[in-house]
């Protein structure tokens, strides 16, 4: 369904308690601190085009907003204007409710920490005084696949894995940083034209090339949907991918009026250097998890999700982001100028492709 549409049928359907909410600020404030569904306060203040501007009147009920969020009254997430763009409306976002019960209490928390710490990102420490629109958050991190496993090294999977002599070689070398200049894409056993369909981003061509013991294999769309009994599909892994990615930003990005010198053109690209001032993380994973990482910061703001990387034993990439708020500078910063396709912020992304 359309936004629009949505907040339209949404509007109708809430309009006598908006009708009996407008009367005053103090009997909206009363109204939010005895509402058991707190949200419905926020949906009010999103479908009036709520304005957190400096000489806003209703900086209190941003401090009311906020204090609400801190104290755990907000259980469900699906009002949220983090939420409330085309991610949402997806088929597969509705699919997380099918999950098992101990991946979906994970996923549901991540949603509810991530609604806090934007909140906070949003409105400021001190949301009654710092009202303007906030500085965008900057943190570089690698994403590190491990070394050779046991499992990688045979057919046969194995429960708890150990790295092999060559992986403990792979890490050795990893740890000295030596400069190499390679392309991290790999073929394995795709071969040649595979790999290029790929990298051009034809995902579904480059599948129908590929066989599995004499099968055709499923086209993209529908392989990434596939759920495995008791687990998860890549279009899960992919969701947690991004909540994971806005989890790093918001705890450990630092806000910068003024980008760095190294970012300040319209290209991907980046020597890998580190910049004073903004944090380094390392993520050290599997290869699907990192690939999902990797492909959610090229298709932030992509209709579609297209797949385009493979990290080999002990292989990096390097990635500077920015996270901001939609929209130039000079327009209002207000809860309706959500215009990216994930989560309605926009995600910056240059990096350094490694071993």
């Amino acid at each position: 369904m359309d936004k629009n549409k949505l907040d339209q049928e949404t509007e109708g359907r809430m309009r006598p308690m908006i009708d009996k909410w407008k009367i005053s600020a103090e009997s909206l404030e009363r109204e939010f601190e005895s509402t058991e569904s707190p949200w419905k306060f926020l949906l009010i203040l999103n479908l009036f085009s709520f304005r957190a501007t400096p000489d806003s009147k209703d900086t209190r009920l941003n401090a009311l907003f906020l204090d609400g969020i801190r104290n755990g009254k907000w259980s469900p997430i699906y009002s949220h204007p983090l939420f409330s763009t085309k991610w949402l409306m997806s088929t597969q976002f509705s699919q997380f409710d099918n999950l098992p019960t101990p991946l979906l209490d994970i996923v549901k928390e991540a949603h509810r920490e991530i609604v806090v710490k934007f909140e906070q990102y949003r409105l400021g420490q001190n949301p009654s005084e710092s009202m303007k629109r906030p500085a965008p958050l900057w943190l570089s991190v690698s994403f590190v696949r491990h070394g050779e496993s046991q499992s990688n090294a045979g057919s046969s999977r194995i429960m708890d894995p150990q790295l092999t002599s060559r992986g403990r070689y792979q890490a050795a070398a990893l740890g000295k940083h030596q400069k190499v200049e390679k392309e991290i894409f790999v073929e394995l056993d795709l071969g040649a034209e595979v790999k290029a369909l790929l990298i051009a981003g034809r995902s579904d061509e480059a599948h129908s090339l590929r066989t599995d013991n004499g099968r055709a294999v499923q086209p993209t769309s529908v392989r990434r949907r596939h759920r495995t009994p008791g687990g998860e599909s890549q279009e899960d892994a992919a969701r947690r991918a991004q909540l994971a990615l806005l989890h790093l930003i918001f705890d450990h990005g630092v806000q910068l009026v003024s980008p760095p010198e190294q970012a300040s053109d319209d290209s991907h690209s980046w020597d890998g250097t580190l910049i004073d001032g903004i944090p380094h993380l390392v993520v050290v994973g599997h290869n699907l998890f990192l690939s999902e990482l990797f492909e959610s910061l090229k298709c932030w703001e992509a209709a579609t999700h297209v797949e385009t990387m493979v990290y080999r034993n002990a292989g990096w990439t390097r990635h500077l982001l920015r996270l901001d708020w939609p929209g130039d500078e000079d327009e209002d910063y207000n809860l309706n100028s959500y215009q990216g396709f994930w989560f309605g912020l926009r995600l910056k992304n240059w990096y350094k492709m490694g071993l």
